[in-house]
């Protein structure tokens, strides 16, 4: 699916639809509106159970790679599966999962070269039919060399970010060159939204991650300009990323593909929980990332 005006797929009120092994790329090469509905794919809405598996999306004009967008209440898309994708080189987003209901699961995705976010969370709405609210998991993915690496985030209180964990992932050198004010970052995990540093939600949660220690990690708890953090101060003050490590990590980047050049010390996953486990499991057990070394894969 490529060389379409705008959209490579679109998807709506689907139940237990599976897209797998498909390739997406050069798709919105009439530059429609990115910010509305463009890229290699968008799922909105209403989509349940639904899983996007093995896909390679590539090279979209200015836009998404793979785009879920839970519209409004009453319409979110629930209990979404992203596992497994390539997502390189677009014009905006690797991959994008906003405004989503009913937790879900983003496992093992190699996303590098976006010219935005590698993988952008964006709050979620409620399920009002759920007695317990169900966690969206995110892990086992590799996000490198994005202008940003992971964004986990809140709308300033519009729509809340709850119940997200982000472990096992391995974010390699997500940054602008030059950038001295903290305009792109590895991880922005949304803590706050005031100057005091005051959480507004503790469901949410970070560990088991490997960063690159050339160029040092950029930790962002909010948005704005200068309120970045090292990891240690990270740690200090949320109590997030206890387990994670920044490790001497190398790696190749370029229109050609991607390659690991390395996989020393990335052996100290978390085990999963049985809730995971049971819909996706990681191809090397007990390291971080993706598994996939190089793509194309030789």
């Amino acid at each position: 699916m490529s060389w379409n005006g705008s959209t490579g797929l679109g998807m709506e009120f689907s139940e237990d639809c599976v897209i797998e092994d498909c390739s997406l790329m050069c798709n919105n090469y009439r530059h429609f509106n990115p910010y509305w509905h463009a890229g290699g794919m968008k799922l909105i809405p209403a989509n349940v159970r639904c899983t996007v598996r093995r896909c390679e999306v590539a090279f979209n004009f200015g836009s998404c790679g793979i785009w879920v967008d839970g519209g409004w209440e009453g319409l979110a898309n629930k209990a979404m599966r992203i596992l497994d994708n390539v997502c390189h080189h677009n014009g905006s987003t690797g991959i994008f999962y906003e405004i989503n209901g009913g937790g879900g699961l983003i496992a093992g995705n190699l996303c590098f070269a976006n010219q935005g976010i590698g993988i952008d969370i964006q709050a979620h709405l409620p399920d009002p039919t759920a007695n317990e609210q169900p966690r969206l998991w995110v892990v086992h993915n590799t996000v490198a060399d994005n202008v940003e690496g992971f964004r986990v985030a809140d709308r300033n209180g519009w729509q809340i970010l709850r119940n997200v964990t982000l472990v096992n992932n391995l974010i390699l050198a997500n940054s602008l060159p030059g950038d001295t004010q903290g305009v792109a970052r590895d991880l922005l995990f949304w803590m706050h939204n005031d100057r005091e540093d005051r959480r507004t939600d503790a469901s949410n949660h970070s560990d088991y991650n490997a960063f690159a220690a050339d160029p040092a990690p950029i930790l962002k708890p909010g948005y704005g300009h200068g309120n970045t953090r090292p990891l240690d101060q990270w740690r200090e003050r949320f109590g997030e990323d206890i387990r994670s490590r920044v490790l001497p990590i190398f790696f190749q980047s370029s229109h050609a593909g991607f390659r690991l050049l390395a996989t020393e010390g990335l052996d100290f996953a978390a085990p999963l929980p049985e809730e995971v486990t049971r819909l996706w499991q990681p191809r090397v057990p007990g390291q971080v990332g993706a598994g996939v070394a190089s793509w194309p894969e030789r």
